[in-house]
C-alpha cells in the first residue's frame, strides 16, 4: 500500500490543471483580506480607555502637544560635517539629549 504522500503527490500531479485555477481563486480570495490590515504605532494600543496611565498622557498631550520628536540639525562652520571634531560634538549632543 503506497503511503498517504505518495497517493498525494500523485493526485496533485494528475489533477494538476484543476488545483492550479483553484489555488489561484482561493489565492485571490485569502488576498481580499489584506485591505483590513493596518499598523498602528501609537501607544494607544497597549492600554484601555479607561487606563490611568494612558489618561494622564492624553491629558499631557492635551495640555502641550502630541508630537514626541524631536530634531537637532548641526551645521559645522567649515561645511564639513565629516570631522573628528564634528562628530564629537553630534556624538556629545545625542548623549545629552
Amino acid at each position: 500500500m503506497a503511503s498517504f504522500e505518495t497517493q498525494f503527490a500523485t493526485w496533485v500531479i494528475r489533477d494538476r490543471w484543476l488545483i492550479i485555477p483553484f489555488s489561484v481563486i482561493l489565492l485571490a480570495i485569502a488576498a481580499t483580506g489584506i485591505r483590513h490590515l493596518h499598523l498602528d504605532s501609537s501607544y494607544r494600543v497597549f492600554f484601555g480607555p479607561d487606563n490611568p496611565q494612558r489618561i494622564a498622557f492624553e491629558t499631557l498631550e492635551d495640555t502641550y502637544v502630541k508630537n514626541d520628536n524631536l530634531v537637532i540639525a548641526v551645521a559645522p562652520a567649515n561645511g564639513n560635517v565629516f570631522t573628528r571634531e564634528s562628530l564629537t560634538t553630534v556624538e556629545e549632543l545625542t548623549k545629552q539629549a
